[in-house]
C-alpha cells in the first residue's frame, strides 16, 4: 500500500497591518463576527456590522494608533498574496497586565 500523498501547505506570511490593508481586514472581521454571533444577537444587530463600517474603524485604527498603547495588528498571508488570518493585541503582555483586561475600549 502507498503512502498518501500530502499536499504542500502554501507559504504564510506575518507583517504588520498597514492602512491600505483595512478593507481585506474588514471583510474578515465582518464575517467571523456574523458566523460567531448569528442566533446569539438580535438580527438587526449583526445586520448593522457592515464591511463599510468596519473598513472606516481599521481605517482609523491603523493611521491613527492610540497614543501610548503598544497594540498592533498583524496579518498572515498565505501564497499569492491571500489575506487569510488577522491577529490584533499587544506586543507584549506586561500592559495586558498592567490594565487587567484585554479589552480595548471602542474595539470591536
Amino acid at each position: 500500500m502507498a503512502a498518501p500523498e500530502i499536499p504542500q501547505a502554501a507559504a504564510v506570511t506575518v507583517r504588520p497591518a498597514r492602512p491600505e490593508d483595512a478593507a481585506a481586514i474588514a471583510a474578515i472581521h465582518v464575517t467571523a463576527w456574523q458566523e460567531a454571533y448569528s442566533g446569539l444577537l438580535p438580527p438587526e444587530m449583526i445586520a448593522a456590522l457592515t464591511v463599510e463600517v468596519r473598513q472606516a474603524w481599521w481605517a482609523q485604527v491603523l493611521s491613527s494608533p492610540e497614543p501610548g498603547t503598544d497594540e498592533t495588528v498583524y496579518l498572515a498571508i498565505r501564497g499569492r498574496g491571500r489575506l487569510t488570518e488577522v491577529a490584533y493585541g499587544w506586543r507584549d503582555l506586561a500592559p495586558l497586565a498592567a490594565a487587567g483586561s484585554g479589552a480595548r475600549p471602542g474595539g470591536g
